[in-house]
């Protein structure tokens, strides 16, 4: 849990950076598929959504 918070830190501040997103800083610390797959979650509140099923079909 101290991760995510530290990962989660991470981004806000490289989002107040001009110049810098949060995007950038995801991948850049190796938690991009965990990120995108966290939103696919809550996007679809746990189901699949038609881009999940597009793009790892």
């Amino acid at each position: 849990m101290l991760e995510e918070i530290f990962q989660g830190f991470c981004m806000a501040m490289a989002d107040s950076v001009p110049g810098v997103s949060g995007g950038s800083i995801v991948f850049l610390m190796g938690f991009y598929n965990e990120f995108i797959t966290s939103l696919i979650f809550y996007r679809g509140r746990g189901r699949k959504s038609r881009w999940h099923d597009n793009c790892h079909g």
